[in-house]
């Protein structure tokens, strides 16, 4: 059984929210709920947010209409969880996940209750991650409904779940990851308890789905809080199952907190900052292993592959520099490159001169089109073969140089250095 954790008495805080069109409509579905004889509020993170005056991006609602009610009173709906009681609701553009009360039966996979039972909006409160994710909100009183101290943890900047932690923590082990995103992302400390369970059930982790662990780790990185999420996580021994090849922490920490300096980052440049000391095996291994699209898996190998070639970029023939600012991670190669030299105190001048031609350069320097082609060398009566290859290479990098411009200019190039076998 689950350690009773609501309060005698709900602590109640008048709070009257920014008004948004979001919140508007919400109101609306509420109200609706409401009026038929449910109860209905607004629910979870939005309030979380809403009480520290950051605009939710969503809203969630908890009812005790079943979902079967919930569909008659909204038509346009779309059933995304009907077996766990949520039904989407479409209105005025928006759409609101709907909820019935529910409490949850045993866990058995470490991810979902094996059954749904509809319950009380105390017992669906109490099912919850954390305190800070448990409040409800009466849009018609315009109250903060709190029975589980959300409110204090708040107050006190604190990340702690309902009820026992090794409890919360064993129905999902995924909670883990949320804990550290949420203490990150809100500059919030782990709760004693609730830090001691992560640190003994952290080899658990491993029980979850690679997808899901690669979702909660980039809304780490990603976040605006990187060097506080990856601190975290080495401390509460996360880091060390998930990256058992990373030995140098403190240099790692350095990493995320330049990039902290980046507020719109790509997500392969967040990936490279947090691998680079890793050797290419094992950060392969890493994005395989919690299933990273080929597109970032890709792009993070290449910025790792690419930076050694950084520090000599000023002594790199141009068409070298061309091939290699034309590429499509170039912008965050250089921004890595910067970074990693700001933080060795390596010189800067060689990523200056690849910043300023990464700027000035055209498309059509970067590219040229071909003055000739394959077609082109058997018409002037060249014998096809593997040497057509060689010659266009050629072309390329003469047109890169700068050397050919002018279809002349090239025919006489070809004789000179591709002369036809007689």
């Amino acid at each position: 059984m689950r350690t009773p954790v609501i309060l005698e008495e709900p602590i109640r805080r008048h709070y009257q929210a920014p008004e948004s069109d979001l919140l508007v409509v919400a109101k609306e579905v509420v109200q609706r709920l409401l009026d038929a004889g449910h109860e209905a509020y607004l629910v979870g993170g939005s309030i979380r947010d809403m009480v520290l005056e950051d605009t939710p991006k969503d809203y969630d609602i908890a009812t005790s209409a079943l979902p079967k009610q919930v569909q008659k009173l909204f038509k346009k709906n779309v059933p995304v969880g009907i077996q766990f009681g949520t039904v989407m609701v479409l209105r005025k553009g928006y759409s609101y996940e709907v909820t019935t009360f529910r409490a949850d039966g045993r866990y058995v996979d470490g991810r979902r209750p094996t059954e749904v039972i509809f319950a009380t909006v105390v017992e669906d409160v109490e099912r919850r991650d954390f305190t800070i994710n448990g409040l409800l909100y009466n849009a018609e009183t315009e109250e903060v409904i709190d029975y589980v101290g959300g409110l204090e943890d708040l107050d006190a900047k604190i990340i702690r779940t309902i009820g026992d932690p090794f409890e919360r923590f064993g129905e999902d082990r995924l909670r883990m990851l949320r804990a550290v995103r949420f203490a990150s992302r809100l500059s919030f400390a782990l709760e004693d308890d609730t830090m001691k369970a992560i640190q003994q059930m952290a080899p658990r982790i491993h029980e979850v789905s690679g997808e899901r662990i690669q979702q909660e780790l980039m809304k780490i990185l990603q976040g605006a809080n990187p060097r506080r999420g990856v601190a975290l996580l080495a401390e509460t021994g996360l880091l060390k199952e998930l990256i058992p090849a990373m030995e140098d922490v403190q240099t790692c920490l350095h990493r995320m907190e330049r990039l902290e300096h980046h507020t719109e980052r790509d997500e392969t440049l967040s990936l490279a900052m947090l691998l680079f000391d890793l050797s290419r095996d094992d950060a392969e291994d890493f994005l395989q292993r919690y299933r990273f699209s080929n597109d970032h898996t890709k792009g993070t190998l290449t910025l790792l592959e690419q930076h050694p070639q950084l520090a000599t970029f000023s002594e790199k023939s141009i068409a070298e520099q061309k091939k290699l600012v034309r590429q499509p991670y170039a912008h965050n190669l250089l921004l890595l490159g910067i970074d990693i030299a700001t933080l060795q105190e390596t010189p800067l001048e060689s990523l200056h001169d690849m910043q300023r031609k990464l700027t000035n350069w055209t498309k059509d320097d970067l590219r040229p089109t071909p003055l000739f082609n394959g077609n082109d060398l058997k018409t002037w009566g060249y014998q096809p073969g593997p040497h057509f290859k060689e010659i266009i290479f050629a072309l390329e990098v003469a047109q890169l140089e700068g050397h050919l411009t002018e279809l002349i200019q090239a025919k006489q190039w070809l004789q000179e250095h591709f002369p036809k076998e007689v």
